[in-house]
C-alpha cells in the first residue's frame, strides 16, 4: 500500500508537471481553468465546513459533568528552562479535577526536574525518567507503563505550554460516551503580538482549531490531536502504547508525528476523536522565520509520514476524512505547483499579473477557503490574509521538500 502511494503521488507530480510544461508553451489559459475547478471545490469545502460548525454549534453533543474520575496529566521534558517547566507544572496543579501530575525527565543533563520541582507539592507530583534521551514516545510509554496509579483518563501536554484552569474538565467530559476515545484541546499562542510572525501565526493556529479541529469534530474524526494538548482513555494507551513507541517508518523508528499518530491509532481503533471547544492551552509560536519553517517542516513530514499509515483504512473508518486527507490536502496542494510555477514565469515576464492577477487570486481562493473566519473571527481576517500569502509563495514548496525527506530525522520533536 505505501509504494501504492508514493506511485500515486509520483503521478500526481507528474500531470502537474505537464500542467507546468502546457501552460508556458501550450494553452497559457490552462492556470484559469484550473483556478476556476479550484474554486468550485473550495467552495464545496467551505459549505462541509459552515455545515458541520453550525451542526457543533446548534445541535452539540451532550456530555455528563464530570465525576471527579482520577486524572493523568503527563508531561514528558527535555532540557527544558527550569523556571518554565515549573510553571508548567503550576498551571497543571492549578486545574479542576482528581488530577495527578507525572513529570517524565528524558535524559535531561540540566537538571531540569530537580531545579524546577523543588519548591512544587510532590504529594501531588511524580518525577521518574530516563538517565538518558529516549525520545517523546519513550516517555510517554514509560509514565503510561511505569508511573499511573488508578487514573482512568490521561491528558498529554508539553514541558512548555501552560494549562487554563477548567482545561482538564473540559477534556475529559466528552469521554462520558464510550465511544470518544480521544480529545483535542484548543491550542493557542502566547506571544501573538511579539512581530509579524506570530501575529501571522495566531491566525493560523485560530483556524487550525476553532475552524478545521471543529468542524472534523462534527463528525467525530478530528485528525491531529495536538501534543501541546489532548486526552485519551487510558486503556487505549495502555493497550496501544508499546506499539506506539515502536512505530517505524521505511525501516527507522520514528522520531517526529507522535501525536498524529496517537490519533490516527484512536481513528483505527474504531473510536470517535472529537474537539474540546474551551480546553485551552497556551505556548509560544515561533519568533523567527528559521525556527518556524524547521517547525512546519517537522509538521509536514508528520503529515505525510501518518497519511502514508492512515489512507489504507481511513477510508473505512472516516470516509469523509479520508477524502479531505487525500483530495484536499495531498493532490490539490502538490497538483497546484505546476500551475502557480508557470504563472510565476509569466509573473516575471509582466510584472503587473504578479500584482492584479496572481496575488488577488490566492486571495480570493484563501477568502472562499477560509469563510468561516468571517463569522467566527472577523479580528483573524487581515492576518488569515497575511499567512496565505506566506503560505503559498514560501510554504507550499516545504510540501515537496518535506515529501522527497520524509524519512529524515532531522529537527526530531526530541
Amino acid at each position: 500500500m505505501e509504494k501504492s502511494i508514493y506511485i500515486g503521488t509520483l503521478l500526481v507530480l507528474i500531470v502537474s508537471g505537464a500542467m507546468f510544461t502546457y501552460s508556458l508553451f501550450g494553452d497559457n489559459g490552462v492556470w484559469m481553468r484550473y483556478y476556476v475547478a479550484y474554486l468550485v471545490v473550495a467552495i464545496a469545502h467551505v459549505w462541509y465546513v459552515l455545515a458541520t460548525l453550525a451542526k457543533e454549534d446548534v445541535l452539540p453533543r451532550k456530555y455528563k459533568k464530570y465525576d471527579g474520575t482520577p486524572v493523568a496529566i503527563i508531561i514528558p521534558t527535555f532540557n527544558e528552562k527550569p523556571e518554565l517547566l515549573a510553571e508548567t507544572v503550576r498551571s497543571a496543579l492549578r486545574c479542576r479535577g482528581n488530577i495527578h501530575v507525572y513529570v517524565v525527565n528524558d535524559g535531561s543533563t540540566n537538571e531540569t526536574d530537580w531545579l524546577a520541582l523543588r519548591n512544587i507539592d510532590r504529594n501531588r507530583v511524580t518525577v521518574g525518567g530516563y538517565p538518558d534521551n529516549r525520545g517523546k514516545r519513550e516517555a510517554i510509554r514509560y509514565a503510561v507503563k511505569h508511573l499511573l496509579q488508578d487514573e482512568k483518563y490521561v491528558v498529554l501536554t508539553d514541558s512548555d505550554t501552560l494549562l487554563d484552569e477548567y482545561c482538564v474538565l473540559k477534556l475529559v467530559e466528552p469521554f462520558s460516551i464510550p465511544k470518544i476515545g480521544a480529545v483535542a484541546g484548543d491550542v493557542r499562542i502566547l506571544n501573538s503580538e511579539d512581530n509579524w510572525l506570530t501575529k501571522l501565526c495566531s491566525a493560523y493556529y485560530w483556524i487550525a482549531f476553532n475552524i478545521s479541529r471543529k468542524s472534523q469534530s462534527a463528525l467525530g474524526q478530528v485528525s491531529c490531536c495536538s501534543g501541546a494538548l489532548a486526552a485519551y482513555r487510558r486503556e487505549f494507551l495502555a493497550r496501544n502504547v508499546d506499539e506506539f513507541a515502536e512505530q517505524t517508518f521505511r525501516g527507522a523508528k520514528c522520531t517526529y508525528g507522535e501525536d498524529r499518530h496517537l490519533t490516527n491509532m484512536a481513528l483505527r481503533d474504531g473510536y470517535d476523536v472529537v474537539y474540546a471547544q474551551g480546553a485551552v492551552a497556551i505556548t509560544d509560536a515561533p519568533t523567527s522565520f528559521k525556527k518556524f519553517w524547521k517547525q512546519q517542516l517537522r509538521w509536514r513530514r508528520g503529515f505525510y509520514q501518518e497519511a502514508i499509515y492512515a489512507i489504507p483504512f481511513m477510508w473505512k473508518m472516516k470516509p469523509v476524512l479520508w477524502f479531505e486527507i487525500v483530495i484536499w490536502e495531498l493532490v490539490l496542494p502538490v497538483l497546484s505547483i505546476g500551475v502557480f510555477l508557470s504563472v510565476l514565469v509569466y509573473a516575471v515576464l509582466d510584472p503587473s499579473l504578479l500584482l492584479f492577477g496572481v496575488i488577488p487570486s490566492l486571495l480570493s481562493v484563501s477568502i472562499i477557503r477560509y469563510m468561516p473566519i468571517f463569522f467566527y473571527a472577523p479580528h483573524n481576517v487581515f492576518r488569515m490574509l497575511g499567512f496565505t500569502i506566506l503560505s503559498n509563495f514560501v510554504m507550499l514548496w516545504q510540501a515537496v521538500i518535506a515529501l522527497l525527506t520524509v524519512k529524515s530525522k532531522t529537527w526530531a520533536t526530541r
